[in-house]
């Protein structure tokens, strides 16, 4: 009840609310500076300095999926199946 309870309080406080927006309505891609900004708050995916390094991190990232067999959201979509009912 803890996250109904927390969506129902934007409704008065427009700072919570566009917080609360950042959880429920997620990018498809983050990328955050977690030194300068550790509460991760600022999206720096769409930054052209930083897509470098985001290809490369992308690219170690499938490989890793690969390895572990994980089909992304073919994977995720599985999950529920699997789930204790």
């Amino acid at each position: 009840m803890v996250y109904e309870d927390w969506v129902r309080c934007t409704e008065n406080d427009p700072e919570l609310s566009r917080r609360v927006a950042l959880y429920r309505y997620r990018p498809e891609v983050e990328f955050f500076n977690i030194e300068k900004d550790p509460y991760e708050l600022n999206n720096i995916a769409g930054e052209e300095k930083f897509r470098r390094v985001m290809k490369k991190l992308n690219k170690k990232l499938k490989a890793w999926m690969e390895q572990q067999g994980d089909k992304g959201m073919e994977t995720e979509m599985m999950a529920k199946e699997r789930q204790v009912k």
